[in-house]
């Protein structure tokens, strides 16, 4: 930088007429950033000079300059809540040096408060990677890979109202993707090792060797972030040498299954990690969602003066494990002492209700693990379908109008019963893929329906799957429980007063029964069939037949997104 250059960084000086350098924030080898004020706007922005090698041939600086000019219009035009916008470009002084003019963001960075709080909560390190990722997910789509991520420049900023949110700066040494099949171009001199942009301790392998490079390069930057701010520091033998001990090693209120999740973002080879920022944010909403199940089962199976008063102590597993109240959408929030942040929600508490009243989601923590849940504990009684009792009678069944399979019409006569007035739903599904390891139903994260979920339906599950579920019911409780029989079915479908029995002509679900086909009295044109279930519901096809009377016969493995159960139970099973 020549004596005319330097000059026009002294504080007072104003750049292009505009920007006034009202204080210096920082510099380092790449450059300096000033505090600065918008002379015609009266408001503060953020400007940095970038420091680069001066070229010396007039053709070599022009050209540098055009590609400057290049990335910083592909910086502008990111708009995303979580990224520090670019506002303004230009050059200064005789050796032309680039800057770029930024927000000024209020707050700290995610380095100051990891220096003072050490290990962070676990839902503030998933809410801050959350809001990461989201972002440079919408940095990526426009082909440009960060390649200096890192604590430092991860800014918390305060709100108006006291909360904060992370916000991504230092786009400046930013990789812009090639147009037209060219060479990937770069603000800065290029080259394998240290002398490469970026920060070497948090480069991926590829950036380390010079190696070509995209968004799979800032995962792994993103997840070893991640990993510092759970274990309060680095690895100390660098990942790019050797695998990190997993941090549920390092702590124990770590679920396991964190451990998949950053391995995977820290591989070596960008094939093996996530393909996106947004796969892994969905990966990390994933855990978040189990994370705060839990937390529901915590806060309503405890009885006061119950199991534990332990802040984090988990009934259903006895360890301790973070607890996840409620989620403030988009940000976290500051102390007025220090401006560190709180632990952040990262799920919303579900309070779950419905027809079938409140019902608890235990063994969530077991899950988590891979671990089946030990079985012989008992289920709390909420988490019991609740049934209704019909008197039964003679009725009326089947149909003169229909095909084969429903006609003729007849009557017969319904013992009494019992019947759950919902359809099996996924929270209470979720108990028995849990305790025994059954295979859950597509659709469903893993071995965990989505939260928003937990009072619906469950669907996507076969004959055999209900048969099985009302077996591990029945000898869990040790009352018989079993699938509502065909001719129950019906004859409920034609009744007035349901007794708050729903969903049996819900055009949007079918269910399964007890029964294998069979002809009715007085049929014909085909034959019974033992090795074909039977579902029940409202036939969407243009056909003759009422929704009461239709008969669905599938092999007792098909499943459908429409297709669930209910129980039906003996008059005598009482506590209901």
């Amino acid at each position: 930088m020549n004596v005319e250059t330097a000059n026009l960084l002294e504080l007072g000086a104003v750049i292009d007429g505009k920007y006034r350098l009202d204080a210096l924030l920082g510099q380092g080898g790449m450059g300096k950033v000033f505090r600065v004020t918008h002379l015609q706007l009266k408001k503060t922005f953020a400007l940095k000079v970038m420091l680069f090698d001066v070229a010396r041939d007039a053709a070599e600086r022009q050209n540098r300059l055009a590609r400057f000019k290049r990335e910083a219009e592909a910086l502008a035009r990111i708009s995303h809540p979580n990224i520090v916008m670019v506002t303004d470009f230009g050059a200064i002084g005789e050796e032309q040096l680039p800057y770029i003019v930024m927000e000024f963001i209020e707050g700290v960075t995610l380095r100051d408060h990891c220096r003072e709080v050490g290990q962070v909560p676990l839902d503030f390190a998933l809410e801050v990677t959350r809001q990461m990722c989201a972002c440079l997910h919408t940095a990526h789509t426009q082909g440009i890979v960060h390649r200096d991520l890192k604590p430092e420049n991860i800014i918390l900023q305060t709100l108006p109202d006291g909360s904060a949110m992370a916000r991504v700066l230092d786009f400046g040494i930013a990789k812009l993707a090639p147009e037209g099949g060219e060479k990937f171009e770069t603000l800065t001199r290029e080259g394998p090792g240290i002398g490469s942009p970026g920060t070497p301790k948090y480069m991926a392998p590829e950036q380390m060797l010079g190696q070509p490079i995209d968004p799979r390069t800032d995962i792994f930057a993103i997840s070893l972030i991640l990993y510092e701010m759970l274990a309060g520091a680095l690895p100390s033998v660098p990942v790019i040498l050797a695998e990190p001990k997993p941090i549920s090693k390092v702590r124990p209120d770590i679920p396991a299954a964190l451990d998949d999740i950053i391995g995977r973002g820290l591989s070596k080879l960008p094939e093996q990690r996530q393909p996106s920022a947004l796969e892994l944010k969905r990966e990390l909403e994933a855990l978040e969602k189990s994370l705060t199940l839990e937390a529901v089962l915590r806060d309503r199976t405890t009885p006061p003066g119950g199991l534990s008063t332990t802040p984090g102590f988990s009934p259903v597993t006895g360890m301790t494990s973070p607890v996840l109240l409620t989620l403030q959408s988009g940000s976290v929030t500051l102390t007025q002492r220090s401006m560190g942040v709180l632990p952040i929600a990262a799920g919303l508490v579900v309070m779950v209700a419905g027809a079938a009243g409140w019902f608890f989601y235990p063994q969530i923590s077991a899950a988590l693990n891979g671990k089946a849940a030990a079985t012989g504990a008992a289920l709390p009684s909420a988490a019991l379908p609740r049934l209704a009792l019909f008197p039964g009678g003679e009725t009326t069944l089947g149909t003169n109008r229909g095909d084969k399979l429903s006609v003729p019409e007849f009557k017969t006569t319904i013992a009494p019963f019992r019947v759950s007035q919902t359809l099996i739903t996924n929270g209470q599904y979720a108990e028995f893929v849990k305790r025994t390891k059954r295979r859950a139903p597509a659709g469903w994260n893993g071995s965990s329906p989505p939260a928003s979920d937990l009072d619906k339906p469950v669907t996507g599950v076969s004959w055999d799957d209900a048969d099985a579920y009302c077996q591990w019911l029945s000898k869990e409780t040790g009352a018989r429980y079993r699938l509502i029989k065909e001719f129950e079915w019906e004859y409920l479908a034609r009744q007035r007063d349901r007794k708050g029995v729903s969903d049996l002509l819900d055009a949007g679900f079918l269910e399964w029964t007890a029964d294998s086909l069979t002809v009715y009295p007085g049929g014909k044109g085909f034959a019974p069939n033992p090795d074909l279930r039977i579902f029940r519901g409202r036939d969407d096809r243009e056909n003759p037949n009422e929704g009461v009377t239709f008969r669905f016969p599938q092999k007792p493995d098909f499943t459908n997104n429409r297709l669930g159960f209910r129980v039906a139970a003996d008059p005598k099973l009482g506590g209901q």
